[in-house]
């Protein structure tokens, strides 16, 4: 089971990223677990298998809420369920399978996906990934197959980017993840935003 918190835009709450870190304690996550635990076990029941997203609000208590975290204090309140491989289960499953080729625990591995905008000067996916290492130098690197995930080092995958020429760009985006790299993966997002490359 992962666990991923959604990143709005401010002014809209439209979806614009993701991320596993940073917003939960580990008691908080058992006890939000065991509350959806009922919710994946109906589904299985009714014959799904697979995949499963369970969409969920956290919030200040309000009189009436019964569903409180124990650490946080924060009321849940569930959305929907989505039976289906989703942005936020397929950035934890791409974390998982980058953790377990290296027989790491994938929950030692934090991640952040978020948009970006069209790297300039760019007219396919190579050159769209050329320019974002060049951005990127010093601060992250492209993962490559033989890379080992060391504490501290951050790493990126670019998702789409085929250059800013491309009629649509709607799912370009970026994940950095790493092992202890949680301060790294800010840095580098917030070098990007600097960059003006971020959608917001």
């Amino acid at each position: 089971m992962e666990m991923c918190e959604q990143i709005l835009k401010p002014k809209t709450a439209g979806f614009i990223g993701g991320k596993s870190f940073g917003f939960l304690s580990t008691a908080d996550m058992i006890a939000l677990s065991e509350l959806q635990r009922p919710i994946a076990e109906e589904a299985h029941k009714e014959g799904i298998n697979g995949f499963l997203g369970i969409d969920t609000i956290l919030r200040e208590p309000l009189e009436g809420d019964r569903l409180i975290l124990p650490d946080s204090g924060l009321a849940v309140l569930f959305i929907e369920m989505n039976p289906r491989l989703n942005g936020h289960n397929q950035e934890r499953c791409a974390v998982y399978r980058i953790a377990k080729r290296q027989g790491l625990d994938p929950n030692t591995v934090a991640h952040l996906r978020v948009g970006n905008k069209p790297m300039p000067d760019t007219t396919d996916a190579s050159s769209a990934r050329a320019k974002m290492k060049e951005f990127l130098s010093g601060i992250a690197k492209p993962l490559q197959v033989d890379d080992a995930l060391k504490p501290g080092d951050v790493f990126f995958i670019p998702a789409e980017n085929h250059g800013e020429k491309r009629p649509s760009a709607l799912y370009d985006g970026i994940m950095f993840f790493g092992i202890d790299a949680e301060r790294g993966i800010l840095n580098a997002y917030k070098h990007l935003t600097k960059l003006k490359l971020i959608k917001r």
